[in-house]
């Protein structure tokens, strides 16, 4: 058990406190190309420079305290230059519909009759029975998650 004095539980409790305060930002001033502003923070992963949307961390050799407007800038600056942030996504252009295959004879619509499973008939039971024994999905649109037996021989 881990005795401890008024004194030393006051002193830790404080101590505590210093490290839970909450994280503020410090405004290094405006960004020369738009100028909007530069902040730069401390953040879970340790101190980082802000300029709209991009964050860039402050190299460990480097007093997150002392950097300047200049440093923060080229380091954002060279993170949007690598990520490719900063620029705007434009607008999606609209694609043209493909043609589909014309269905010939014999042929039946994913929707239509006559395969045997959406109708409930003998023959759909059997075949649905045979297709979830194999891992295909119940009404054939597709293969689905494999079960049983396919499942093993992936493996």
């Amino acid at each position: 058990m881990l005795t401890i004095g008024i004194n030393r539980a006051v002193s830790v409790i404080a101590e505590a406190g210093e490290k839970g305060k909450p994280r503020t930002a410090r405004e290094l001033g405006p960004h020369p190309s738009d100028g909007e502003p530069v902040t730069q923070g401390r953040g879970r992963f340790g101190p980082y420079v802000k300029h709209r949307r991009v964050y860039a961390s402050i190299p460990k050799g480097q007093d997150p305290e002392t950097i300047t407007l200049e440093e923060a800038v080229a380091l954002v600056d060279a993170k949007a230059a690598k990520k490719g942030a900063g620029k705007k996504a434009g607008a999606k252009k609209a694609t043209a519909k493909k043609a589909g295959a014309k269905k010939g004879r014999g042929q039946k619509g994913r929707g239509q009759k006559g395969r045997g499973q959406e109708d409930g008939g003998k023959k759909g039971r059997r075949e649905e029975g045979r297709r979830r024994r194999r891992g295909l999905t119940r009404l054939g649109r597709g293969r689905g998650k494999p079960r049983g037996r396919e499942r093993r021989r992936q493996r």
